[in-house]
């Protein structure tokens, strides 16, 4: 012989039920009923008080996109969107919005909801926000066209200080009968199509720095040491350096001489 578990709660809850008069039930659907209504008739106030305002603003010559609310496009992702709150519908409620989510901005006053009550003032609502987008936008270009500006200043300033030294650093190659192009670098001609290019660079203006060229293009000699850049501090250590490469260039490959060493 099997036997089933009885649920307690399901009986009670049962008696409860059977307990309600007819009237009673009759009177519980009324008030769910009503109820319902009531949330009906809010949301067609609401609905029509927004159509409303948005034939006041259209004849103010605001855009705006029409669905459940009122929205109002501002800069990039953000919005000002416009509702009448079931809640409180005396009111107009603004809130602003980033790509379609709640965003706060204390300097534009909204840390939270805002609430107006007549066309007039959610009008000049609109008019401070796109306002304050505006600028906001306008400020931020004049801050970039000065960082702009400046970055501009300061790399003609690297490159004035990048040639001086250039010119400093010919003039004593000079005294020490090297034999070189200047153009915006020093170029020491080695052998055939090799070259030693020596420039002042933006990056690290306290160095020299010297790089090794075949017909133009960075050439790697792991060899030679070259098979990066190179850098050095003095005009010393760069006129050493220039020997040193010579040296290496006339020891794998012929042909004459183009840097004079001192005698």
């Amino acid at each position: 012989m099997s036997y089933q578990k009885i649920d307690k709660k399901k009986i009670l809850r049962l008696k409860k039920i059977k307990s309600l008069s007819y009237p009673k039930i009759q009177s519980v659907i009324g008030y769910l009923n009503s109820n319902i209504m009531n949330f009906i008739l809010k949301m067609k106030e609401a609905k029509m008080k927004l159509i409303n305002l948005a034939e006041y603003l259209t004849n103010k010559g605001i855009n705006y996109d029409l669905n459940n609310t009122i929205q109002i496009r501002l800069k990039d992702d953000f919005r000002l969107s416009i509702c009448s709150p079931l809640d409180a519908l005396d009111y107009f409620e603004t809130m602003l919005l980033k790509n379609d989510s709640c965003f706060y901005d204390e300097d534009s006053g909204y840390e939270d909801i805002c609430r107006f009550e007549t066309y007039d003032k959610v009008y000049e609502e609109i008019l401070r926000v796109q306002d304050y987008f505006t600028s906001k936008e306008e400020k931020k270009e004049k801050e970039k066209e000065e960082v702009d500006l400046s970055s501009i200043m300061n790399i003609i300033l690297k490159m004035n200080d990048g040639k001086k030294k250039i010119d400093n650093l010919a003039e004593y190659l000079t005294n020490k009968g090297i034999n070189y192009d200047l153009n915006n670098t020093i170029q020491i001609t080695l052998i055939d199509d090799f070259r030693l290019s020596i420039c002042s660079p933006l990056d690290a203006p306290d160095y020299f720095e010297t790089m090794l060229l075949k017909n133009d293009n960075c050439f790697y000699d792991k060899d030679c040491s070259y098979e990066d850049v190179c850098r050095f501090e003095s005009y010393e250590e760069v006129y050493e350096e220039i020997l040193r490469v010579q040296d290496y260039f006339d020891n794998k490959y012929a042909g004459d001489k183009i840097i004079l060493k001192p005698k």
